[in-house]
């Protein structure tokens, strides 16, 4: 089937060309709703759920869901590269980050509630980068790439206005790269805050157990180095004097 071609894109019609498709609006509404519906039951039990989360998931995840599917970037992604490449981005990168804040992969890695398993922030500061370095490096890969990408399908539509078919696949590869990283930059910043504050938490409690063992009235016992109380090594941090033998 012919995919027929849209107007020209210029900046007033990136705000004024929509095509909203009926069935991603109402999967974006039943999802909203049921977010809606799960906030509304945990206030119900007494919990509380912070509205930032919630507006994270409806304003954040869902709003920009529902702009990747139904603005300009719905309409002219099937004769644009690089609108395919930065509604790609949106959709599993830029979406994910919001609605999935506190489950799966960000839930475990940032620990924003208690976890059943809690990785290291080192795994979480690893798996981010290499999701930065994936980005520049599938970027880097179209740009230099001197192959059109779906060529006969772009050469087919006859897009008589806009870029070339060559620049239009570098500026998708830049679009890959650049959003790619900047999505992923501030869920790196925000494990290394994380991190960060869970040292200075343990530095307290490791503070705050020296300062207990140094009161008065502390067991003497657990003053002691380690090496005193190992039977191992005990006799030979002895007293001098016991160790003297008897002259009588």
């Amino acid at each position: 089937m012919p995919v027929q071609l849209p107007p020209e894109l210029t900046p007033v019609r990136k705000l004024t060309e929509w095509s909203i498709d009926p069935y991603a609006l109402a999967l974006i509404v039943l999802a909203c709703a049921a977010y809606l519906l799960g906030v509304r039951r945990v206030r119900l039990a007494g919990e509380n759920w912070p509205a930032g989360r919630t507006i994270a998931f409806c304003a954040g995840g869902a709003g920009l869901a529902f702009i990747a599917t139904s603005s300009f970037l719905a309409v002219y992604w099937p004769v644009l590269f690089f609108v395919r490449a930065f509604q790609t981005v949106v959709l599993l990168l830029a979406v994910p980050l919001f609605i999935m804040l506190g489950l799966v992969f960000f839930w475990t890695l940032l620990r924003v509630d208690p976890v059943p398993r809690q990785y290291p922030y080192l795994v979480a500061l690893w798996v981010t980068a290499a999701e930065v370095v994936g980005d520049a490096a599938l970027g880097l890969s179209v740009i230099v790439d001197r192959n059109l990408i779906a060529g006969g399908y772009y050469h087919a539509l006859g897009r008589p206005w806009g870029p070339s078919l060559a620049s239009d696949q570098v500026l998708g590869g830049g679009a890959l790269w650049i959003l790619g990283d900047l999505i992923g930059l501030p869920f790196l910043a925000a494990v290394l805050i994380a991190m960060i504050r869970e040292d200075e938490h343990e530095a307290k409690v490791i503070d705050a157990e020296l300062d207990a063992a140094d009161q008065p009235g502390a067991d003497e016992a657990e003053a002691k180095p380690w090496w005193v109380a190992d039977p191992r090594f005990s006799d030979r941090f002895a007293p001098v004097e016991s160790k003297i033998p008897d002259q009588d």
